[in-house]
């Protein structure tokens, strides 16, 4: 029984990154990068997934080029925390690519105005 149990939950573990919901990426500020910072705030987007909406999810340039944080509260104790936390690597990684991709597109259609 208990390996019978083990197996079903492995099977679901391994499943929840196949089909991954869909993620729209509602809207998208853009700012200017900080030219003396080592990390700077690029964009800020609002993400619908699953039926929710995420606001405050930052889009960072650094100094490896671009990366994505959901939004995350400051704690003196803890430091920063997140405030929404995806149910697998997997998810996390489909919001970053929706948000770096539309950040692009945003850009792009500013240099070309």
């Amino acid at each position: 029984r208990i390996a019978e149990v083990v197996n079903q939950e492995i099977r679901k573990e391994i499943i929840k990154d196949l089909e991954l919901p869909e993620i729209v990426v509602q809207s998208m500020s853009l700012f200017p990068v900080q030219p003396k910072k080592t990390v700077s705030i690029v964009g800020i987007a609002t993400v619908e997934v699953c039926g929710l909406t995420i606001k405050g999810v930052t889009v960072k340039q650094g100094q490896d080029g671009l990366f994505c944080n959901l939004p995350q509260y400051y704690s003196e104790k803890d430091g920063y925390r997140d405030v929404v936390r995806p149910t697998s690597k997997r998810i996390r990684e489909a919001i970053s690519e929706a948000v770096l991709q539309e950040y692009k597109v945003q850009k792009n259609r500013r240099w070309k105005t």
